[in-house]
């Protein structure tokens, strides 16, 4: 079976009608993969298969950078204020102990 499948992949195969009868040219797999790939992936025909592979790598790479950066702010905006929130706190407490020098 594996010898007959290699022989289909490597010559192509013939397009038939319902009853068998060649119709058309003889396909490859790189025209049967070429035409899965420009298929359209749902009904209203907005993208092809490639163009929907295409953009959810590029979403996925994005998404890692700016999550990761977005990390990076949070955690740096939470320093910050965590700073500014232990000053006035410090102030308050020495202005209400009257420890103003």
């Amino acid at each position: 079976m594996e010898a007959e499948v290699r022989q289909v992949i490597e010559e192509g195969w013939q397009k038939t009608d319902d009853y068998g009868t060649p119709k058309g040219e003889t396909l490859t797999l790189k025209h049967r993969v070429s035409e899965i790939l420009n298929a359209r992936t749902d009904s209203y025909q907005r993208e092809t298969r490639i163009e929907k592979m295409a953009r959810e790598a590029i979403e996925k790479a994005l998404d890692k950078v700016f999550k990761d950066e977005i990390e990076k702010a949070r955690v740096a905006f939470r320093a910050q204020i965590d700073g500014v929130l232990q000053a006035k706190l410090r102030e308050s407490l020495a202005t209400s102990l009257g420890l103003h020098a």
